[in-house]
This record gives C-alpha cells, sequence and structure tokens, in this order.
C-alpha cells in the first residue's frame, strides 16, 4: 500500500456518484508492482482509470492523481492527448475533482470514445458482410 492509500480509495469510492449517473464504483488495486490504480465503469462501455503513481520525489501531501480515459483494443492510436489524461492533486476534494474531470476530460473523452466505438461497429458490420458475400459466393460456385 502506498501512505496515501486510504484517501486515493476514498476518492475511487466518491468519484462514480459525483460524476453521474451510469458511472460505477471500483476498487483500488497495485499494478505493475509500482502503481496504485482504480477502474471505474462508465456509460457506454466507457472507462476511467485513476492512478496513483509512487514516486519518491514526491513531497507528502503533494501526490497527483492520473485520470485516464480507456479507449476499445480496435481503436484509433491517434488520440488527442486531451481525450486521453489530466492530472489532479490528491489533496482536492473528491467534489472538486469529479468537476475536473468532467471539466476537462470527460467532454473530449466521451466524443472520441463515441467516435471510436462507432467505427469498429461500422467495421465489424462491414467484416461481417464480406464473410456472408464470400460464402454465398462459395455456395453459389459449389451449385455450378
Amino acid at each position: 500500500m502506498l501512505p496515501n492509500s486510504t484517501v486515493f480509495e476514498d476518492l475511487g469510492e466518491h468519484l462514480p456518484r459525483l460524476l453521474g449517473p451510469g458511472w460505477g464504483a471500483g476498487k483500488a488495486e497495485l499494478r505493475y508492482g509500482w502503481k496504485e490504480v482504480i477502474t471505474i465503469p462508465g456509460p457506454e462501455g466507457a472507462k476511467l482509470y485513476l492512478f496513483l503513481v509512487k514516486d519518491p520525489k514526491e513531497v507528502e501531501g503533494k501526490q497527483r492523481v492520473e485520470v485516464e480515459g480507456h479507449y476499445p483494443e480496435k481503436g484509433f492510436s491517434h488520440i488527442s492527448p486531451r481525450a486521453r489524461l489530466i492530472t489532479v492533486a490528491l489533496s482536492r476534494s473528491p467534489e472538486a475533482v469529479a468537476k475536473e474531470i468532467m471539466r476537462r476530460l470527460l467532454p473530449t473523452y466521451m466524443d472520441e470514445y463515441r467516435r471510436q466505438t462507432l467505427v469498429i461497429r461500422r467495421q465489424q458490420e462491414w467484416e461481417d458482410q464480406v464473410q456472408a458475400s464470400a460464402q454465398r459466393l462459395a455456395e453459389v460456385a459449389k451449385g455450378t
């Protein structure tokens, strides 16, 4: 556990309620052996990751939390940094952190997330049509 784990876990507990409908509670866990992370599931399959980074150079009480938007695995590689990640001071109240997330991250993140999921859905529909056409051609070829 990191020094500010309790404050971090409290943040993860309160944020979903403060972010509004569709956001669910997450649980803090240690990843990669050096980052504590909370995953907050959101509407339409969106997810926010909150990272508390263990940095020995950080002054106690001055730690920051990285809030990162998760994108679909088949999504684009060209994503605006504003639509991906912000940092906030861990010392701020959950209400203040939620306001920062809603102001600085969610508008661009949710727009980009929706755009990517739409492209992925259209790509899957196209692939399904190609597969169906190939199957029909194979059936026609067998009949001749």
